[in-house]
């Protein structure tokens, strides 16, 4: 699609902006579904889309990656909903500071991590297949938690 970085830019920008707005998506679906079954299926959206991000190229990669980043994003406010639905109220505090200093650290080493496996001859779509990889290890962790039941949900249809 694109030689100029500035292109390139704009349209992961795209990417991004777009993507953003699955949040509230899955914000209105923890209302109605357990948080185990939307981290299950997000879990299941990023590996396979994360997956195909490597095979294309083009627009067909724009809107996988499209796909991608909306599963993505999907699971900021699981993890939030999570975290305040099955931690206690005197330990949330201090869990959420350690959640949000690894989300940071985590963040702010995928471009080195990643420059460094582009710069010892890793490709790009290599780079989405270990990424996919890893997202298997989200399905393995929505798998360990408790189910919920309906009772325990907000219902927001009587108020």
């Amino acid at each position: 699609i694109s030689t100029s970085v500035a292109i390139t830019g704009l349209l992961a920008g795209a990417v991004y902006a777009i993507a953003s707005f699955s949040q509230i998506f899955v914000g209105k679906m923890t209302d109605k579904f357990s948080p185990k079954l939307i981290l299950l299926v997000i879990s299941v959206g990023q590996v396979l889309f994360i997956y195909f991000s490597s095979v294309f190229e083009n627009w067909s990669l724009f809107f996988m990656s499209l796909f991608a980043m909306a599963f993505v994003f999907g699971q900021v406010p699981i993890n939030d909903i999570i975290l305040s639905r099955y931690v206690p109220d005197r330990k949330r505090a201090k869990i959420l500071s350690i959640k949000y200093v690894l989300n940071l650290s985590a963040g702010a080493s995928v471009l080195p991590i990643c420059s460094l496996m582009m710069q010892n001859g890793f490709e790009m779509s290599q780079i989405f297949e270990l990424m996919s990889f890893f997202a298997v290890f989200i399905f393995l962790a929505a798998m360990l938690l408790p189910n919920q039941a309906a009772s325990e949900r907000l219902d927001l249809t009587t108020s």
